[in-house]
């Protein structure tokens, strides 16, 4: 499903994306196939043990020449604030309670507690703005998480949209 994603950045030839929860690189290599490696991604993540697998599955993939990783602190990191408005796509697969996985997951039900929500929800606020100021106008920016639930995802995407009326649906 998080290939979804991918598809929804509508990535082409020649473009700049911003991969900024990258995580262990899938969709970044998804991203990289449809742009037949002409272009630049930038793939970032908190953690860089999810990174050097990503490093990894790129050269493997023949696609490492396309992508650039880093690490980075978090969304005020200063590398990534000295990029605002340079990306033509900048996906965010944010972190996020899982409580969509739930079927393959059943305990998750009983690991996520309102404190945890909401910490969770104010996480993805953040980089859900960050991202935001890194798409060039007239770009697109691409939220998502593995989550149902409400909070993490139309509710936040309508405070969102009613704080940043130059973004369309």
């Amino acid at each position: 499903a998080s290939q979804i994603c991918v598809h929804l950045v509508d990535a082409k030839p020649g473009m700049t994306i911003l991969d900024m929860c990258a995580g262990g690189g899938g969709k970044t290599l998804g991203l990289a196939a449809d742009m037949r490696g002409k272009g630049r991604i930038l793939a970032c993540d908190t953690h860089g043990g999810r990174l050097d697998n990503a490093r990894k599955r790129a050269r493997r993939a023949g696609a490492g020449d396309c992508i650039q990783q880093r690490i980075i602190a978090d969304e005020r990191d200063s590398w990534l604030r000295n990029k605002s408005g340079f990306f033509d796509r900048v996906l965010l697969d944010v972190p996020c309670s899982g409580l969509g996985t739930l079927r393959r997951n059943p305990a998750l039900r009983w690991r996520i507690g309102q404190r945890d929500l909401r910490g969770l929800m104010a996480e993805q606020s953040k980089i859900l703005k960050a991202g935001a100021a890194k798409v060039t106008k007239g770009g697109r920016l691409i939220y998502a998480t593995c989550s149902i639930m409400p909070e993490e995802n139309e509710r936040l995407i309508e405070t969102f949209m009613r704080d940043r009326k130059d973004f369309k649906p």
